[in-house]
């Protein structure tokens, strides 16, 4: 004879499945709401960029993570003529800064600079973020990095445009830009500069350039 099942153990299973999801969905709910509480508490005080933040938050079944990011009006095409390279090299600077005092093995810090924007995303485990932001948040507008964080972020820099010089990849880039923006347009420049841009830009350069374009209209 075939055991009969146990109908009774089928719905405690299904009860137990459906508990689960809840109790996931309402895990993931409160930290969502938490982590948009915590970033006006957090841009109240800071300067306007700050402010122009996004949060989410993401399930999966081995655990949540808060991702944030910051988005700044600014990038490449604001870049000081002969110094192209300073938006690029002042953010990863400031990245790699915030790395030294971030705990990396629950946040995940990356930067993308565009001609047009610089984006900080942070990914973090639900208990470190809103610490992790805060932390960002001070490096980005206020910190100073210090000289041998900068330069070691240009001395990989310059061994980059060294590597990639004649890459064919970078000359179809120029053409296109040359293509599709004016000669001398701001736009047409490339976003990491060039070796002697990149050498050219002094700590100055940098705190000028922050000053000026770390902040929201």
């Amino acid at each position: 004879m075939r055991p009969r099942r146990c109908t009774g153990c089928r719905s405690a299973r299904r009860l137990r499945r459906s508990g689960n999801r809840t109790s996931r969905t309402s895990r993931t709910a409160r930290a969502a709401a938490a982590a948009l509480g915590a970033l006006a508490t957090l841009g109240a005080g800071a300067p306007p960029a700050a402010q122009a933040q996004t949060a989410a938050v993401r399930e999966h079944a081995r655990g949540t993570v808060v991702a944030v990011s910051v988005r700044l009006p600014t990038g490449s095409a604001a870049d000081p003529v002969g110094r192209e390279g300073t938006s690029w090299l002042l953010a990863h600077a400031l990245a790699d800064l915030a790395d030294t005092v971030l705990d990396t093995t629950r946040v995940a810090l990356s930067v993308e600079v565009t001609r047009g924007t610089t984006v900080f995303t942070l990914l973090a485990v639900p208990e470190a973020w809103a610490d992790a932001v805060g932390a960002l948040l001070e490096i980005i507008f206020r910190a100073v990095p210090p000289d041998a964080v900068v330069e070691r972020r240009r001395a990989r820099l310059l061994g980059e445009l060294s590597f990639e010089r004649g890459a064919p990849v970078r000359a179809f880039e120029a053409e296109v830009a040359r293509i599709l923006v004016p000669a001398g347009y701001a736009w047409s420049r490339p976003i990491r500069g060039d070796s002697g841009s990149v050498a050219a830009v002094s700590a100055a350069d940098l705190t000028a350039y922050r000053a000026d374009h770390y902040r929201m209209s």
